[in-house]
């Protein structure tokens, strides 16, 4: 004997589909572009479902080759791995912008809560920070200045978002991490506000 059974996902107060869980929104250093069809505008959400939506707001390989940005780079590869129609919220930010500061300013809590605003589903629920390219091997010191205290802002921001109804985790871009330095250098998260952020560290 053989039975059937279906299995239906629907919205209830826990969550939401899994279709919708993986929305993800990327801040990346970026340079306004104008006379694009649809201008990059700084500290903008633009909702894209495809690579090529880039092209819309003037990102271009000739964006990041110029600017020494990664934008297109992010984006291509993000959708490489997900695969046309997933949506993906990027922001551009000032190239001179710490991300320890601009986690705690009012324009990115806004930026996460427009994110939810047409539509509750599209809601970013992991948020990536991309730095700008390095010009040279991080040798000086562990991590540039930024990347440490960075991690405790970002959680700071996610306590207070969620306690609005905002969850999301976060990815921070450690941005080449001096060769010498030993795992043990990387500190610990036990003591922060909120688990929810990883680092990445890149070459």
């Amino acid at each position: 004997m053989q039975h059937d059974i279906t299995t239906t996902i629907i919205n209830t107060p826990q969550g939401t589909p899994v279709s919708n869980d993986g929305v993800m929104m990327i801040v990346c250093k970026g340079i306004a572009v104008p006379g694009a069809t649809t201008p990059l505008v700084l500290d903008t959400a633009y909702l894209l479902t495809q690579a090529t939506d880039l092209t819309k707001i003037g990102i271009t390989p000739d964006y990041d080759y110029v600017n020494g940005l990664n934008v297109y780079q992010q984006v291509t590869e993000f959708y490489n791995q997900a695969g046309a129609g997933t949506l993906l919220w990027i922001v551009g930010v000032p190239t001179n912008t710490a991300y320890t500061t601009y986690v705690a300013s009012a324009t990115f809590s806004t930026l996460v809560r427009f994110t939810a605003q047409a539509d509750p589903a599209n809601r970013a629920k992991m948020i990536g920070f991309c730095y700008a390219v390095p010009a040279a091997l991080q040798s000086s010191a562990d991590f540039p200045s930024d990347v440490i205290p960075a991690i405790t802002a970002i959680q700071t921001i996610q306590q207070q978002l969620f306690a609005q109804g905002y969850q999301f985790s976060a990815i921070l871009d450690g941005y080449n991490m001096n060769s010498t330095t030993l795992p043990t250098a990387l500190g610990t998260l036990n003591t922060g506000a909120a688990f929810a952020v990883s680092l990445c560290i890149t070459g």
